[in-house]
């Protein structure tokens, strides 16, 4: 197999990518006021934005979760890997992340059972369940998962405004929180050195895909992601299925996507993943 361990960690030279590389282009398409220009695009992103609801979901978001929780997060994340013996490294198989709430309970049992179905059941050691809450994690550990997250153990879910409760329509109720904890957690992992599949719970397994990406996925490519076959600011990737190696850019790129996590819940993950993939410093 190819040494990709030079590509993993960032030189000290290679700095964070500006604010006005392009950024300040896109604001309005993302949701940002847009009377700014190249010199003071800072001043129209959070913190510093003239929308005081963003500067809020920015502060308590990317501030208070993310970044002050991060320690305690990876702290809970490395002691469930390392006693089910997932080891970071291109060598070792990539973490499978999923994330649900008890609302959703019928489609982790769904993928549950298709792991039964097509004998597959292996693929639970290497599978990282993150909870919204304690039922959920109940559900999982019971299913036979021994890595299995309850998001109240590092994160405040009722200040967040995250249910059990199932959404009544695609990106209503907590569905925008849910799906900025999977990035946040997919940050994590790929901070810690895990390669790691994120996967949505609507998905089922008929084969294998640790298999596949060990045997046939190119070593060099850092991120692999199923299609979504539009050309809007949602696709073309589809972040229903995404493998990612764990190296320095990777490493930059979810930072980045961390620091503007209120991209997530002004709109979702998927433009904000496309719209970073698509941004000249990636």
């Amino acid at each position: 197999m190819m040494d990709v361990s030079k590509f993993d960690e960032c030189p000290e030279h290679f700095g964070k990518a500006g604010c006005a590389v392009e950024f300040w282009q896109h604001l309005e398409r993302l949701g940002y006021p847009s009377d700014c220009g190249q010199n003071d695009c800072d001043q129209c992103i959070p913190p510093n934005s003239k929308s005081e609801q963003k500067n809020e979901l920015h502060q308590l978001w990317f501030v208070e979760t993310y970044s002050n929780g991060k320690q305690r997060r990876q702290d809970v994340i490395r002691e469930l890997l390392d006693g089910n013996g997932v080891k970071p490294g291109h060598d070792e198989d990539p973490v499978i992340l999923t994330v649900f709430n008890y609302g959703f309970a019928h489609l982790f049992l769904n993928w549950v059972c298709g792991l039964h179905r097509n004998e597959l059941v292996h693929l639970k050691r290497n599978s990282l369940i993150v909870a919204v809450d304690p039922e959920a994690k109940e559900l999982a550990i019971k299913s036979g998962f021994k890595m299995a997250l309850d998001l109240n153990d590092v994160a405040d879910i009722d200040k967040l405004g995250i249910t059990p409760h199932a959404a009544k329509a695609f990106g209503a109720g907590s569905f925008k929180g849910i799906v900025a904890f999977q990035m946040m957690i997919l940050s994590d992992l790929i901070e810690m050195g895990h390669d790691t599949v994120m996967m949505d719970i609507d998905v089922v397994f008929s084969n294998d895909p640790l298999q596949y990406i060990r045997n046939e996925l190119n070593p060099l490519i850092d991120v692999w992601t199923q299609i979504g076959p539009r050309w809007d600011s949602a696709g073309p990737a589809n972040t229903g299925f995404v493998v990612m190696r764990s190296n320095c850019k990777t490493k930059l790129f979810m930072a980045e996507i961390m620091e503007h996590i209120v991209i997530i819940l002004a709109h979702n993950d998927q433009k904000a993943f496309n719209f970073f993939l698509h941004w000249k410093p990636f």
